[in-house]
């Protein structure tokens, strides 16, 4: 059986919706599952000892990322899930992780941390290390098509956003062939692999002004703004202190052209072309296309 965590989470759901897919026995993972209306587990990485008996019958899982909290948080959550998973006799984690160009950023941290507890696990394990989300960069592409500017502090710099769609679709193709490879009782080729699943195409402040303006018919303003004007805006929004701290990373990155990394696995694993990026930003934002 599978077990996905997170799966109140857009990631989390639409891997366990791709498994279901597939015809595989899977169920989730919630520290709420009677708020879900799928066969549910409670899973809370606050809360150890309900993962034992959460994990208890899992042949292979699903860890998703329990990114939402400051790095002690994070890592006290996934040490948690990695014990419990070998306590429980679970035979294969796949984590999703961040990808390998952002090694420079604030989020990379409780990643890498993970990464390594389970490299020293006693199971198999498989390392999604994951692009940005398309979705973290929408309020650019929203203000850009709600009042014809592109504000940014990125400077010239780049970043290759993926749609979270293929992220899952990769994840539910090592997640299936993971377990029917159990099933049959061969090795898996994804035991003790790492992917990494960064964005094949890059943009910037130009690029948004261009596929923006392309999308409404309007002349878009390309404006540059400062560190410090983006950490005002993010305060005037109430996001948490390390919220704040994690996307100024991201913003001062892309200036450093430090996340514009064209290696990436996700078109051979998923079996198609990515999503453009045009595409993944335009969705995000809830911008027609």
């Amino acid at each position: 059986m599978i077990l996905v965590t997170g799966v109140g989470g857009q990631l989390g759901r639409l891997i366990f919706d791709g498994l279901v897919a597939t015809g595989a026995e899977v169920t989730a993972g919630s520290r709420a599952p009677e708020s879900l209306t799928v066969p549910a587990r409670r899973v809370d990485f606050d809360d150890p000892s309900s993962l034992v008996g959460g994990f208890d019958g899992v042949r292979t899982l699903v860890l998703v990322s329990a990114g939402f909290g400051e790095d002690d948080v994070v890592m006290a959550r996934h040490r948690a899930a990695i014990e419990a998973a070998g306590r429980s006799g679970v035979a294969h984690v796949i984590y999703t992780s961040l990808f390998g160009g952002g090694d420079h950023l604030s989020l990379a941290t409780a990643h890498r941390y993970t990464e390594h507890l389970l490299s020293t696990a006693q199971f198999g394990y498989t390392i999604l290390r994951n692009g940005l989300y398309a979705e973290l960069f929408a309020l650019e592409v929203m203000r850009a098509a709600t009042q014809g500017v592109v504000a940014s502090a990125w400077g010239e710099g780049r970043v290759r956003p993926v749609a979270r769609a293929d992220l899952a679709a990769a994840a539910v193709v090592v997640a299936d062939e993971v377990e029917r490879a159990a099933r049959r009782g061969v090795p898996s080729r994804h035991r003790n692999r790492s992917y990494d699943l960064g964005g094949v195409e890059p943009v910037g402040a130009v690029e948004i002004a261009i596929m923006v303006a392309g999308a409404t018919g309007r002349e878009i303003e390309r404006r540059d703004v400062s560190l410090a004007d983006v950490r005002a805006e993010l305060a005037e929004l109430g996001l948490p202190a390390y919220q704040v701290g994690h996307v100024l990373s991201i913003v001062s990155g892309i200036r450093a052209g430090h996340l514009d990394n064209d290696t990436s696995d996700l078109a051979d694993l998923i079996g198609r072309a990515p999503f453009s990026v045009e595409h993944a930003l335009l969705d995000a934002a809830g911008v027609p296309a």
